[in-house]
């Protein structure tokens, strides 16, 4: 009796384990996500912030609207929206963040590459990416 139940704990062990596998592959496969610096990253000059969670490029001679991947900062309440505490901030943060790099930034993709409003969905980096790099992004995350 007691080796099968230790059989059994093993059995539902493995049946876990194929489970979580599973879900990671297929939330892999749903998100299609890249990392970050798997992508070469393109130089851009900033023509200006919008606010905390979009920026406007000059991308190649092509102006371009970058919306930041994985930041909703609040909303300054433009196009009828309703503006969000913490909205002034985050814009300011952005701004005040990329003028201390003379506006030039990198961009890097992840595989998404528009939103439903035609933005760009970039990592926006500061210098160059490599393993040291801290993205915008990731900068934005700890602000908010």
């Amino acid at each position: 009796m007691m080796r099968r139940t230790t059989k059994r704990k093993q059995l539902e062990q493995i049946i876990v384990l194929i489970i979580i596998s599973l879900s990671c592959i297929l939330l892999a496969y749903i998100t299609n996500e890249a990392s970050p610096l798997q992508t070469e990253a393109q130089q851009a000059i900033v023509i200006r912030v919008i606010d905390g969670d979009t920026i406007e490029v000059d991308l190649d001679g092509e102006i371009e609207r970058i919306r930041l991947i994985g930041i909703d900062a609040p909303e300054m309440g433009f196009y009828g929206a309703v503006y969000e505490d913490g909205a002034t901030e985050a814009t300011d943060f952005v701004n005040a963040t990329l003028r201390t790099n003379r506006y030039i930034v990198y961009l890097t993709s992840s595989g998404n590459d528009r939103d439903r409003w035609g933005r760009l969905r970039r990592y926006v980096w500061l210098e160059y990416p490599n393993d040291q790099s801290i993205s915008l992004n990731h900068l934005m995350l700890v602000m908010l």
